[in-house]
């Protein structure tokens, strides 16, 4: 049912979305389809909204989805306005050309309101009323932001725990943090010995694979993985896998041999 759901809205969102910009247009006849419009842009908004809990229930990882729902709901009532406002006699002759109109819009949305264009005669209400929607917007994108961020906070007790999971210490050759050997730390070096690199152009070529970390606070160290000879200290460009840094080497070394 939550699917069915998801889809209908979503469907819904187009159509109106396509009416609305139509109904724009038409504001060029009669004042009173900028109205329309403005109510068309509220229902969307209505359906943004009611569109979120659904999608995060469906999955927590759908943040960016929410995200960008909202976020282009702004931009597309800003460009469906300004159309409004283009197409308007009651403020054509305000405006040299459309960006003015797209201008005027956006001020408007924002609640900034500059002043160096005024609404005139009945297309006052409709700008209050583009105001009171942007106003009415800007909150629930700032609360799915806020709620994104929320849901990946760590409390106290695990900020603990990272500290006894990452025991660190700086390696004066690299300049980065790198865990303190153990027998679990050795494993994994173990494992990446295996990796097949291809030898370096210097006599005593002994490259390897060592992993390190950058720290960002206190339970987000970054591990980064990165390929250096023991001969000549050649080494390559850092990666997020093991994998990834044996092959930018071997393919550093191909390059090198063939020049």
């Amino acid at each position: 049912m939550r699917v069915v759901s998801m889809a209908l809205i979503d469907m819904s969102y187009l159509l109106i979305s396509a009416i609305s910009i139509g109904v724009a247009f038409l504001t060029q006849y009669w004042i009173g389809f900028g109205y329309v419009n403005a109510v068309l842009l509220l229902f969307l908004l209505y359906l943004a909204i009611v569109r979120i809990p659904l999608v995060l229930n469906w999955s927590s990882n759908l943040y960016g989805s929410v995200f960008t729902r909202v976020f282009f709901f702004q931009v597309f009532s800003i460009i469906s306005y300004a159309i409004c406002y283009n197409e308007s006699p009651a403020l054509s002759g305000k405006f040299e050309d459309y960006w003015d109109a797209l201008y005027f819009s956006a001020t408007t949305w924002t609640t900034l309101g500059y002043g160096d264009i005024n609404p005139i005669g009945n297309i006052r209400l409709l700008s209050s009323i583009q105001a009171l929607t942007g106003l009415s917007t800007l909150p629930v994108l700032a609360s799915v932001i806020w709620l994104y961020c929320e849901r990946r906070l760590w409390d106290k007790s695990q900020e603990e725990q990272g500290k006894e999971d990452y025991q660190l210490t700086t390696d004066s050759a690299l300049g980065h943090f790198v865990e303190i050997e153990s027998e679990k730390t050795k494993e994994e070096q173990r494992k990446r010995n295996k990796i097949k690199l291809n030898p370096c152009n210097c006599d005593n070529s002994e490259p390897f694979i060592e992993k390190y970390f950058d720290i960002i606070g206190v339970l987000t160290p970054l591990a980064n993985f990165i390929v250096i000879c023991k001969g000549c200290g050649e080494f390559s460009k850092p990666k997020k896998n093991a994998y990834l840094a044996a092959w930018a080497w071997n393919r550093h070394n191909k390059a090198l041999k063939r020049n």
